[in-house]
């Protein structure tokens, strides 16, 4: 450890995320710390997506904690609550969880229920869900906060564009349920045709579209016209408000059909179909459209989307066309990742539990998720090594892909991935993907040690169920610890909060933003 020695210590710097002190094991038997409730449950609430097993915990095990969670939060203080649940919402982009700690912030006692749950409620068909979650998980009896945050919603949401778009015959809850159960008093006049026609179409009494809905009136000719075969431009379903959705349950999606929604499909809807476009053969000019729509940096910017779903779209294409974009597009949604000066090392997990999915509808898997991050990082520092790393011992086997792999005894610890200037991210995790770590242990501090040389600081991507054996030196020797929860889980792997112990968690780069603060010494504040 004499390598150690000659680092000079940063000064001291308060962060939000905080540990208490006390130790407790690691899933994998290592030594951890607790967390505060408040670091615990944004840690935890900007990677959790609800009631979904993980590599360490059931379904129903998750689902309590972070219930218990928001509730001690809530008691603890509530205002804090209060803000945080619109933040996950709209700057975290986790619709699920967000949804759910506004119905157990109400659960909770929280006082300004009515106003929480409407602010948790930013999409046509959240309102349905908040009802559908309640319903399941706490009953029938549905309090008012819920009932008038849920109301406010409905008014505010309900259109017909919303109608057209959402209120789908398959689904459980539809727009008229939550009309019958909650009772929301319609804004105007044609808001409140709008909610009987809905109502009357759920109870099969809808007819003609009234007068006052004219652009339903008009969706449904153009329906009836594309189901019997005739001629529709793209204007008449962009005007009409017709979603590819909508008209593939009147028609065939060939590719004539497909050219007349994309110059009305918004920028998930392009990305999700982009396999589509290549197997019905869409014509060159509609290509370059897609193409100019995805490397937009304000279409970008209004999509919204996680990095991780560019990767998503570039796994899934069958074609080369949609990559350059697709690699640009991932570099435009990580704005908020800085560009280091000095030396920066990244230790991106590729153990056994970061081979598993992000999500149960995700073939994304945490690995990935790290190696995105990990990688804009590095292809952006002034001068960074970057380093896959596990363990060939203690690794046991896991679950990789759909049978089993073990780390062989000859196989790697860590190994450095090569990149260089004007180096895509995507390139860089194909590098990772051949890296021999995959599958063992988690050998953090071990790591830590051997790839450590008078960095100016150190990102570790990691879900911090680290295997016991070292630790970290201090703030004497390693000036700069920043960790990268992608799991949620609890304890944390190493003290956070103070002298130069950072941790930030969840699958959007806005984290980011707080690390140029952090690095000038100065105080680190909660994002909301």
């Amino acid at each position: 450890m004499a390598k150690f020695s000659s680092v000079r210590a940063r000064p001291n710097v308060f962060h939000v995320v905080r540990t208490t002190g006390a130790r407790m094991p690691t899933h994998e038997g290592g030594l951890g710390y607790a967390r505060d409730a408040k670091s615990e449950l944004f840690v935890f609430a900007v990677s959790n997506f609800v009631s979904e097993r993980t590599i360490y915990e059931s379904a129903s095990g998750r689902d309590d904690r972070f219930e218990q969670l928001v509730a001690e939060v809530t008691a603890e203080d509530p205002d804090w609550a209060r803000r945080l649940i619109p933040w996950l919402r709209n700057e975290a982009q986790m619709r699920s969880a967000s949804l759910v700690a506004a119905a157990e912030y109400v659960k909770a006692g929280g006082e300004l229920g009515r106003q929480v749950v409407s602010a948790a409620l930013q999409r046509a068909d959240e309102p349905a869900e908040m009802l559908a979650y309640w319903h399941q998980r706490h009953g029938r009896r549905v309090p008012k906060p819920v009932k008038r945050g849920v109301a406010d919603a409905a008014v505010r949401l309900y259109n017909e564009r919303a109608a057209l778009k959402y209120d789908g015959h398959a689904k459980a809850w539809r727009m008229a349920d939550v009309i019958e159960l909650v009772h929301p008093e319609p804004k105007d006049v044609k808001q409140s045709a709008l909610f009987k026609y809905l109502l009357d179409k759920r109870h099969d009494r809808a007819g003609d579209s009234p007068d006052e809905l004219g652009l339903i009136g008009s969706a449904q000719h153009v329906v009836e016209r594309i189901a019997a075969g005739e001629a529709v431009r793209a204007t008449d379903i962009a005007s009409a408000g017709i979603t590819w959705e909508r008209q593939s349950s009147a028609t065939k999606m060939d590719a004539a059909a497909w050219e007349r929604q994309i110059p009305s499909m918004g920028y998930m809807a392009l990305l999700r179909n982009l396999r589509n476009f290549d197997q019905t053969g869409i014509s060159d000019e509609s290509v370059q459209l897609v193409i100019s729509k995805l490397a937009n940096s304000e279409e970008v910017a209004q999509g919204r989307q996680f990095p991780m779903r560019f990767l998503s779209a570039y796994k899934a294409v069958g074609s080369e066309r949609w990559k350059p974009a697709l690699e640009k597009a991932v570099e435009l949604s990580m704005v908020n990742v800085p560009r280091l000066a000095g030396k920066t090392l990244v230790l991106v997990d590729v153990s056994g539990s970061m081979v598993s999915a992000m999500s149960a509808r995700s073939e994304l898997q945490r690995w990935e998720a790290a190696g995105t991050f990990g990688a804009a990082i590095a292809t952006r520092a002034e001068n960074a090594d970057l380093y896959v790393y596990s363990s060939a011992d203690g690794g046991g086997a896991f679950r990789r892909g759909r049978g089993f792999a073990r780390l062989g005894a000859n196989a790697d610890r860590k190994e450095r991935i090569d990149f260089g200037t004007g180096v895509s991210i995507f390139t860089v995790l194909s590098r990772i993907r051949g890296s021999r770590c995959f599958n063992g242990g988690t050998q953090t501090w071990q790591t830590v040690a051997e790839t450590y040389a008078g960095h100016d600081r150190v990102f570790i991507l990691t879900d911090e169920q680290a295997f016991s054996g070292g630790s970290d030196p201090g703030p004497d020797v390693i000036p700069l610890i920043y960790t990268w929860n992608l799991g949620g889980y609890m304890p944390a792997h190493n003290q956070s909060g103070e002298r130069g112990r950072y941790t930030f968690g969840g699958s959007s780069d806005k984290a980011f933003a707080v690390v140029p603060l952090l690095e000038a010494a100065k105080d680190g504040t909660w994002p909301f």
